[in-house]
């Protein structure tokens, strides 16, 4: 799996660098991938919204944006939690958890 990246910031004592670049994962679980989606950006007590899989995420928002705010990593699950832009739409909160049984490559245009 790629995810294509329009901004990743490198945080340096002197400056903020941007780049573009991706992300692949040479092996995933594609049946255990899955994102919650909330019903808003800021949320209070309980989960409101959808949880849904990875496949269903990619068919049902094939053109919405996923904007990351912090990533995580726990033994073979990644976690990417942020903002979903669709065109007309308010963002919402997601959380997106992939699991990955092989390599994250990152792949920074200079």
């Amino acid at each position: 799996m790629r995810l294509t990246l329009d901004k990743i910031f490198q945080y340096t004592e002197e400056r903020e660098i941007i780049y573009t670049g991706e992300i692949d994962f040479t092996e995933i679980d594609i049946d255990d991938c899955n994102i919650l989606i909330f019903d808003k950006t800021v949320y209070e007590g309980a989960f409101s919204g959808k949880a849904i899989s990875l496949t269903e995420y990619v068919e049902q928002y094939s053109n919405a944006e996923f904007e990351i705010l912090t990533e995580g990593y726990n033994g073979y699950c990644t976690i990417y939690s942020g903002w979903i832009w669709q065109e007309g739409k308010e963002p919402v909160s997601g959380i997106i958890h992939i699991y990955n049984i092989g390599e994250i490559i990152y792949r920074i245009d200079s």
